[in-house]
């Protein structure tokens, strides 16, 4: 069995950090995506979020930049805290997850998934939350893989 790559999570400090954040925001949209959506619209929707979580940045550690042990820039996940509709408990979700492709299929990943659920389990979250597209089915391989199960499904009708 593969052994975990060892990752240091941080906040971003820096324009290079945001520069690399920014970089990774076509991934969000590089399959196949529902017809009514446009790949560019949702690069440009996922950089918006992002920046906005960059200058909304706070000590709680919601938007971390992985490095490797040698100080690689590798990806980044973003964290919020919400409450489950139903029962009221809270939980956390999981905005954005992304590797850089050069690191992809190392365990980066699943590395950073497993840092997301401490995140969330040290906040006393009962679950942690995360949306993707149908056609990502490389993320949803990784989810699947890590016990991730459905639990609703978000359906859309373009007007």
């Amino acid at each position: 069995m593969p052994t975990s790559p060892e990752l240091r999570l941080r906040q971003v400090a820096s324009d290079l950090d945001e520069a690399f954040v920014l970089r990774l925001a076509p991934l969000f949209a590089d399959f196949a995506l529902p017809l009514w959506r446009q790949r560019q619209t949702c690069v440009r929707g996922v950089q918006t979020a992002l920046v906005e979580r960059i200058e909304e940045a706070d000590s709680d550690g919601s938007l971390l930049l992985a490095e490797n042990d040698e100080g690689a820039r590798v990806g980044f996940l973003s964290l919020g805290l919400t409450r489950d509709y139903f029962s009221g408990q809270r939980q956390a979700h999981l905005n954005e997850l992304a590797v850089a492709p050069e690191y992809q299929r190392q365990g980066m990943g699943r590395a950073l998934l497993r840092h997301a659920e401490h995140w969330a389990a040290a906040r006393g979250c009962r679950a942690l939350t995360l949306n993707v597209f149908p056609g990502n089915e490389a993320a949803r391989r990784l989810y699947a893989s890590a016990g991730y199960q459905l639990d609703m499904l978000r359906l859309a009708r373009p007007l």
